[in-house]
C-alpha cells in the first residue's frame, strides 16, 4: 500500500509519494524481480543430486529436510509437490 493510500484523518487522503510514481507500473517492477523462473531441467537435475543425498541419510530428520528442499526447488520450477 502507497502512503498516499492511507489516510491522514477520515477525510483528508495523504498525497506521497506524489504523481512521480504510477502503483501499476511500481507494482509490476517489484514483482518482476522478485520472480525467479528455474527450468523443469534444471530442477529435476538438482531434485537428483538431493535424492542421491536422501538414500545416504539414514535418519528421518535428515531425509526429511532432503525432502523439503527438493519441494522448494518443484516449487521454484513449477512442479507438483511430493
Amino acid at each position: 500500500m502507497f502512503h498516499r493510500e492511507c489516510l491522514l484523518n477520515s477525510k483528508s487522503p495523504k498525497s506521497c509519494p506524489g504523481t512521480g510514481v504510477n502503483k501499476g507500473w511500481f507494482m509490476d517492477r517489484v514483482k518482476k524481480e522478485d520472480e525467479y523462473e528455474m527450468t523443469k531441467e534444471d530442477a529435476n537435475k538438482i531434485i537428483a543430486l538431493l535424492g542421491a543425498g536422501w538414500h545416504i541419510c539414514k535418519d528421518k530428520a535428515s531425509q526429511d529436510e532432503f525432502k523439503r528442499l527438493a519441494n522448494e526447488i518443484r516449487k521454484a520450477s513449477g512442479q507438483p509437490l511430493q
